[in-house]
């Protein structure tokens, strides 16, 4: 297969003699659209009776060596309750083509209606027709996937909907059930929710007139610049910790662009549900975990120990560096001194200030940790992080309190 595959599957489509059209769409058929050695080949197959085409499948092999296929199951299409099938092919050479498997019958159906699907109002080219069956199909307006500005309603229930996520989030990070959280995390709250407030915030800014991508791939290039280290900010792997940080990273991203979005449409912004979910939220992370009962001695009281201190950003310096610092370094290492000390950090709003929290089971327990033969080595190791925490914060002050109920 060559790196165009265009002119193949021509010649390839008009010495089948069951094809009778093939039409191809997605980035390859927008003019405008970046394409590189990856892009794939959608391609849309019109035939006589299409189940020939998934019984034998033999004719995948015409392109090279087939690596891996999916096969869609036979379904009616959603617009006119015709059959249609569809597979997706990736090749062992690097080529991919995604056929959609259409019969006669459909495109003329289609052409009748002077109706076009949103794959082919996104855009198409006609690589052959050999019946001259889409001489009356109508013209892409290249508009099918572009962002389009919702109502006031859809603006409130998309905010209500985000923040409905949140706590279930909590309540599984809380109980380290790590799929469900990341399901409702990464899935729901990011790929759902926050991916549509950003392809609005994308619209505004952008007159509605550029489309975001499937998946949002073209967010990166969308998005004002500054914005994007935020995005990054909101995806974690598997540590507890670090799922907690994206949780509140993902709803103080959704925050800020929903009111930008809001701002520029004319809607109000619910503060007031917003902080009540987040403060909610805030009170299942400081439970104690489940199950771990907290460990005493005779003088500890059960009562969990929080330490804060306040800190102050240092000029020149950003806080990703300091997210950065903590999620990847400070963390780790607080855990190979004890893995019940739990560590956050709190932006103050509107400021440069910043509040740190250690989390202790209690008091005593905190001070038979420290008093312990391997803290001396343990604060050793730490003292190359501390250098580095205090080129990007000043100390302020600080607050030591126990729980009381």
């Amino acid at each position: 297969m060559t790196s165009d595959a265009t002119a193949q599957l021509v010649d390839w489509a008009t010495a089948a003699s069951a094809i009778r059209a093939a039409l191809l769409t997605s980035t390859r058929a927008v003019p405008t659209a970046p394409v590189d050695q990856l892009s794939d080949y959608d391609v849309i197959l019109v035939v006589d009776e299409i189940d020939p085409w998934v019984t034998d499948r033999g004719w995948l092999n015409d392109f090279g060596q087939v690596l891996v296929v999916y096969w869609d199951r036979m379904h009616p299409d959603p617009n006119f309750g015709i059959e249609v099938s569809g597979n997706v092919t990736q090749y062992a050479d690097g080529l991919k083509i995604d056929f959609s498997l259409w019969p006669v019958k459909l495109l003329e159906q289609i052409v009748a209606s002077q109706r076009l699907s949103a794959e082919l109002d996104a855009g198409y080219r006609i690589l052959l027709d050999k019946d001259g069956l889409t001489a009356k199909l109508p013209p892409p307006t290249y508009r099918a996937y572009l962002p389009k500005p919702p109502t006031e309603a859809e603006y409130q229930i998309w905010i209500n909907d985000f923040l409905t996520d949140a706590p279930y989030v909590a309540k599984c990070l809380w109980r380290d059930e790590l799929f469900p959280a990341k399901w409702c995390l990464d899935y729901d709250m990011k790929h759902v929710y926050l991916l549509k407030m950003l392809a609005w915030r994308v619209g505004v800014a952008h007159d509605w007139a550029v489309p975001v991508g499937s998946l949002g791939k073209e967010l990166k290039k969308r998005l004002p610049p500054a914005l994007w280290p935020a995005v990054e900010l909101c995806f974690a792997g598997a540590d507890l910790a670090d799922n907690w940080t994206a949780l509140d990273n993902t709803m103080t991203l959704f925050r800020q662009v929903a009111v930008a979005v809001g701002d520029a449409l004319g809607y109000a912004y619910p503060y007031e549900l917003h902080d009540r979910v987040a403060a909610y939220v805030a009170q299942i992370r400081q439970l104690p975990p489940p199950h771990d009962p907290v460990i005493q001695t005779a003088e500890g009281t059960g009562r969990a120990f929080v330490t804060y201190k306040q800190w102050r950003l240092n000029d020149g310096q950003h806080a990703r560096d300091l997210f950065d610092l903590i999620q990847d370094a400070i963390i780790p290492h607080y855990r190979k001194l004890d893995p019940h000390v739990q560590l956050g950090l709190l932006h103050i709003a509107d400021s440069h200030a910043y509040l740190t929290t250690q989390r202790w089971p209690d008091r005593a327990y905190r001070e038979r940790v420290v008093a312990t033969p391997r803290f001396e080595q343990w604060f050793a190791e730490y003292q190359p992080l501390l250098e580095r925490w205090d080129q990007l914060v000043t100390f302020e002050s600080e607050w030591e309190f126990e729980e009381a109920l």
